[in-house]
């Protein structure tokens, strides 16, 4: 059996960033990288949250079935032999997040499957003035539920873009955590 415990806040804004139903089966969850990041993308914007936690563990690619509970601070994740398994939360103070007095428990699925490299796309963006970019707006506006989901009450970016072709990388600043995240350009008309 596979047990991760890890901060709650990295993974639930991940989660607005995996893909839902792509064929690309392991875009349909979270990444946990050995490198010291939490990860998720749907294939057209992505999140990497800098995360020590994720340093003890294995590259794993989880999909967690439900919504992660607003006060919890520590998700426990425990998946079996056959890549299934369950989570559960606990607060900062040491007790379970509970609803309507149960604890709230949420199924797991492994995913088997290679990430894709965020850091290979990432290390393409070189800033430099850009004149039009064209961009999908419900993307930018992932990057502020997941800096609220960080903990953020004012979430603020700072766009760093390259040329029209590459991606956006939008540094998440006024946060406890370092995270970006990446939105690829659209395509316009213009």
């Amino acid at each position: 059996m596979n047990n991760l415990i890890l901060p709650a806040k990295p993974i639930k804004a991940a989660m607005y960033y995996m893909a839902k139903m792509d064929v690309r089966y392991y875009l349909n969850g979270v990444h946990i990288n050995p490198k010291g990041y939490i990860e998720a993308t749907n294939g057209h914007c992505a999140i990497r949250v800098k995360c020590e936690e994720a340093k003890q563990y294995e590259s794993t690619i989880v999909r967690i079935d439900g919504s992660i509970p607003t006060p919890s601070e520590l998700i426990y994740i425990n998946i079996d032999d056959v890549g299934s398994g369950y989570c559960y939360f606990e607060k900062a103070i040491g007790g379970y997040v509970e609803s309507n007095g149960i604890r709230k428990t949420l199924g797991v699925l492994e995913i088997e499957g290679n990430f894709p490299d965020l850091d290979k796309i990432a290390k393409s963006i070189d800033p430099s003035p850009l004149i039009n970019i064209g961009f999908n707006p419900d993307y930018i506006a992932l990057a502020g539920k997941a800096q609220r989901a960080l903990g953020s009450s004012f979430p603020v970016v700072k766009a760093v873009m390259s040329a029209k072709d590459k991606a956006i990388r939008l540094d998440f600043v006024n946060l406890s955590y370092e995270a970006y995240s990446l939105v690829m350009p659209a395509k316009y008309e213009g």
